[in-house]
């Protein structure tokens, strides 16, 4: 076939208008029959007896047109990409302009590889926050510790705020139980504001033993059922428990830790906390100085590319959940979305892996990147010590091409930081990323508040002694459901993966 026309087109998609004339199509036509006359039956010929020109008087025309042009077609594309330096990455759209004894005219959009221009990858700007501890920082890190060594004891005195009450209660709405609302020796926290608000504000004061009834009215956004209902809460105060800290001394430090002093103990967090810090500090870097090589890159990346990551991504992000035990239905279910959904909300991160990818792949070529056999050895000695397994089960299962590519785009990816100047810092603070943008860049774990389902998380204090105590999560086996305030947080699909980095 021979190329008549080409025109680039946006998104990286190359039409072409491929043509054969009448003698070449019907060469093809031959081939097509030749290919599949075995299976021509016709009454008065034996299997692969029947004459084409039988054929196509019996089924027309066009009987070997669809066969014939899927067998020069694939071919054709090859070798127009191939003729003009381009790099297929999907699938083309073929539309048939013409067909008939005149021969073929297709046109062909293919989406290939795109043409990329890096405006600025050496010496870029970024940024690199300040890394400070304060001491009430270390303070605040040390007293969650303390919370978490925290024990239940009972005591005898009305119920009061940070409290923990063992109650019995049942709902009604116009005096009659509705469902789920039912729950004996259930463990509230008061102050927690893990029931809708006012049912804790109005248990302070209850004496043990005591017995209320509470009126409460359900959020808007609560269940269909009971969503924004006056409901009455007939409620018995069981047993009233009071947390207990530990001091801050050295046998809290050896409870916690494998310090047998306090100050030990203390200059330990000290130095992780630093180090959590740094590792943030390091990260930001990193990800800003790649993050500016895309946003100055020039390049048309093709839906294609980015539907793939996509899939990829949400593959990935099923895998994981699966590990916990979670179907990703169940997640769609639980979340209320449509896979639909999820791969809209991956798409912007899909696509900022794949520009980063282009851009890595143009640095590689420009500045002639590439690993060394040492370097690939090492690289495999290092894969074998991660996954405990043979250096030769791992050149088994990774192509050592695919390895130099990979090592490729990281030396690439060391090279823009490398080569990165620092510019402007502010104090990182513990238990946040700080990130380049708000789009496509944020940390990959971070959450929404939305509702959660019926079984709730509440605290469950076995041990009166003074010893650390492990909170778990109590999940009611009848499926009663509590007066609960419906917040929860959840993580997308998007936010679930990988963290753009150089590595």
């Amino acid at each position: 076939m021979n190329v008549k026309e080409i025109t680039k087109k946006e998104h990286s998609i190359v039409e072409f208008i491929l043509e054969m004339d009448g003698a070449e199509f019907d060469k093809a036509l031959e081939q097509a029959y030749q290919r599949t006359k075995q299976s021509i039956h016709l009454p008065g010929f034996r299997p692969g007896k029947v004459p084409r020109k039988v054929v196509e008087s019996r089924y027309g025309a066009n009987a070997f047109y669809e066969d014939a042009i899927n067998d020069v077609m694939p071919g054709a594309i090859d070798d127009a990409i191939e003729k003009e330096s381009l790099e297929l990455v999907g699938q083309p759209d073929i539309e048939i302009l013409e067909v008939g004894k005149d021969g073929l005219k297709v046109k062909v959009d293919a989406p290939v590889y795109p043409e990329v221009h890096l405006r600025h990858y050496k010496g870029v700007p970024s940024f690199r926050p300040k890394v400070e501890i304060k001491e009430e920082d270390i303070q605040k890190d040390i007293e969650q510790l303390q919370q978490q060594a925290a024990w239940l004891e009972p005591v005898e005195r009305p119920l009061q705020k940070d409290d923990t009450a063992v109650i019995d209660y049942e709902g009604f709405d116009n005096g009659v139980p509705f469902e789920g609302g039912k729950a004996e020796m259930y463990d509230l926290v008061i102050g927690s504001g893990s029931f809708v608000p006012g049912f804790e504000d109005q248990l302070i004061g209850m004496q043990i033993g005591e017995e209320k009834d509470i009126n409460i009215t359900f959020p808007e956004d609560y269940h269909a059922d009971l969503a924004g209902k006056d409901v009455v809460f007939h409620v018995k105060l069981r047993d009233v428990k009071e947390k207990k800290l530990p001091e801050l001394d050295d046998e809290f430090a050896k409870d916690v830790s494998e310090f047998d002093t306090f100050e030990a103990f203390k200059a330990d967090r000290v130095e992780k906390m630093r180090q959590r810090r740094e590792d943030i500090a390091k990260q930001t870097f990193e990800n800003q100085a790649l993050r500016h090589v895309v946003d100055y890159m020039d390049a048309d990346i093709p839906d294609v590319m980015v539907d793939k990551q996509v899939k990829r991504m949400v593959d990935e992000f099923a895998m994981e959940i699966a590990s916990q035990g979670m179907q990703l239905q169940d997640y769609l279910n639980y979340t209320k979305k449509t896979i639909e959904d999820l791969y809209n909300e991956t798409r912007g991160g899909a696509l900022y892996r794949v520009q980063l990818n282009v851009a890595m792949k143009e640095i590689v070529k420009l500045e002639n990147i590439d690993p060394t056999n040492e370097e690939v050895e090492e690289e495999i000695q290092r894969l074998a010590a991660t996954y405990n397994m043979p250096e030769d089960r791992v050149r088994a299962a990774v192509p050592v091409e695919n390895l130099k590519e990979d090592l490729a785009l990281r030396k690439a990816a060391d090279f823009v930081v490398e080569h990165a100047v620092e510019n402007g810092s502010e104090p990182a603070k513990e238990g946040e990323t700080i990130v380049v943008t708000k789009e496509d860049c944020e940390p990959e774990h971070h959450h929404h508040e939305e509702e959660e389902p019926t079984a709730e998380e509440t605290p469950v204090e076995k041990k009166t002694t003074r010893k650390r105590t492990t909170k778990t999560a109590a999940t009611e086996e009848d499926g009663t459901e509590k007066p609960k305030k419906r917040t929860t947080k959840k993580a997308t699909a998007e936010e679930e993966t990988e963290e753009v980095s150089k590595a």
